[in-house]
């Protein structure tokens, strides 16, 4: 069985919302690193914290789903409260810009094997 871990963050500068976003996303598979990704959003009114970290842990989910690596043992991690606890059930989702990015990771986190 693969190791994998996952990391993923994001910023909004230099005011949220509103600012640019900057984000990050690494995954590594059995030690090495098969994706180091990093991107920026143009300043947009839409933009915001919690929008950069969807958007980071989405694309996360994405690289997972197309390696076909959603059958092994994966570990995700993320400075985000919100998202992390959104994405385990712990928190509900009530209104903001984040929502459509939020259902989209919940949705395809669903095909991954809980324990």
């Amino acid at each position: 069985m693969k190791q994998i871990l996952c990391w993923f963050d994001a910023a909004t500068e230099p005011v949220n919302p509103g600012g640019a976003i900057g984000m990050g996303v690494i995954v590594n598979v059995d030690g090495e690193a098969k994706l180091l990704h990093a991107d920026f959003v143009a300043a947009n009114p839409n933009n915001t914290n919690n929008v950069g970290e969807y958007m980071a842990l989405e694309k996360c989910i994405d690289f997972l789903l197309q390696e076909k690596l959603d059958a092994d043992e994966i570990t995700i991690h993320g400075d985000s409260q919100l998202a992390i606890r959104q994405m385990i059930g712990e928190y509900g989702m009530n209104s903001g810009a984040y929502i459509p990015y939020a259902q989209r990771c919940l949705k395809k986190l669903s095909s991954f094997r809980r324990s």
